[in-house]
């Protein structure tokens, strides 16, 4: 996987979410996949991020068409520079809304986080593994930067977020990358295409 967009819906709604997807007369492409409870909808491999406004947090792709709907994930992740935009809405409210990509040129950072946590980001971001590696990996970069003596302090930082399983706007920690996409597949046993 490079990069890919697509709507998840309930297989009841197929109809309606290719009416709904659709434009003018023409149906969306909807796709069920066996032995799921999901229908994947507009499926794009090698899609392109979403606009700003879905990125900064003042657009949402699920909400809206979720009070029709239903439930509604909408996924998109690349991984040439890593990003990721999960969107889940159920009956019209978004329940959250990650978003991961570049702050500045070099920096990569949650850049909209909305809603509640759910079940999946635990298992997906806080495994103790993951922290192991956050903190070798930042203490490598203090050092790049003769900082050192700053460390135990970002240390102490990242261990918070971990205990508080914290995901914050602007925060660089937890790390995330296009790859997580397959986390929130697993948990709701959503398949695209490719991987039915």
């Amino acid at each position: 996987m490079k990069s890919y967009s697509a709507y998840f819906v309930p297989g009841s709604k197929r109809d309606l979410a290719a009416r709904l997807f659709g434009t003018g007369r023409l149906l969306a492409n909807t796709e069920s996949v066996p032995g799921t409870d999901w229908v994947v909808c507009n499926y794009k491999p090698d899609a392109g991020p979403p606009d700003d406004e879905v990125l900064c947090g003042r657009a949402s792709l699920a909400q809206a068409r979720s009070m029709d709907l239903g439930e509604l994930i909408f996924l998109f992740a690349d991984t040439r520079p890593d990003s990721f935009v999960y969107e889940h809405a159920l009956g019209g409210v978004l329940r959250r809304k990650l978003v991961w990509s570049l702050l500045d040129e070099w920096t990569a950072a949650w850049l909209c986080v909305i809603g509640a946590p759910e079940a999946w980001e635990a298992a997906a971001f806080f495994r103790p593994q993951r922290l192991s590696l956050t903190i070798e990996e930042e203490r490598a970069l203090f050092a790049d930067r003769g900082d050192s003596g700053a460390f135990p302090a970002r240390e102490a930082e990242i261990r918070r977020v971990w205990s508080a399983q914290e995901i914050a706007p602007r925060n660089t920690i937890p790390r995330c990358d296009g790859s997580m996409a397959l986390a929130v597949e697993e948990h709701f046993n959503l398949r695209r295409p490719e991987r039915a």
